[in-house]
């Protein structure tokens, strides 16, 4: 064995160093929102950007295009469309699953709109939804029913725009002519009662 190459390794590897990239280091799922495509136990850094998540394993979940490209950090509710956003200027955290969709998630225009969903029942709220002025009502309970601990194959399911009073149980109406605005809050209730 030879003495001098392992002192000098053991004296030229910081441990500190490895330590802090360890620190860095987290597995986390990655999912294709709109197939449900999974890539389980991606090894990451919390420095690594969106953008660089997406270029490595978009073939992988089966992500084909560039435009409209949404992640979503699952267990906070909290979405961007900002490829330089770092994992964990989104707040993933290991073990967490990131969301990556390219068609929008429930498809519309490229007016995008920021509301918060809260189940007017239990008051679980979805914050920072991102969701299309061309969405439907219906739309959206689809997509985001079971986050909220919503049923969506209620009788009657009566939503509320927080800041117009506006109610409807028409899941036809769309997100403009509900007029929602990002910041607002729409309330979903499954029970037939008004929130």
């Amino acid at each position: 064995m030879n003495d001098t190459f392992t002192n000098e390794a053991l004296t030229n590897y910081s441990i500190d160093a490895a330590l802090e990239e360890k620190e860095k280091m987290m597995t986390i799922d990655l999912v294709n929102k709109s197939s449900g495509t999974t890539y389980p136990q991606v090894s990451i850094y919390s420095d690594n950007t969106l953008g660089q998540i997406l270029e490595e394993y978009r073939t992988d979940i089966g992500i084909t295009s560039s435009e409209k490209i949404i992640f979503e950090n699952k267990r906070t509710g909290v979405s961007t469309c900002d490829m330089n956003e770092t994992i964990e200027g989104l707040g993933l955290e290991n073990g967490d699953v990131l969301a990556i969709c390219d068609s929008g998630e429930v498809a519309g225009s490229d007016d995008l709109v920021f509301i918060d969903l809260l189940n007017g029942a239990t008051d679980t709220c979805y914050p920072q939804a991102e969701v299309y002025k061309d969405n439907t009502l219906g739309q959206i309970i689809e997509e985001y029913a079971a986050d909220l601990g919503i049923n969506s194959g209620a009788d009657k399911i009566i939503f509320t725009n927080k800041r117009t009073a506006k109610t409807t149980s028409d899941l036809s109406m769309t997100v403009e002519g509900f007029e929602l605005c990002s910041g607002d809050v729409m309330t979903i209730n499954d029970d037939g009662v008004v929130g």
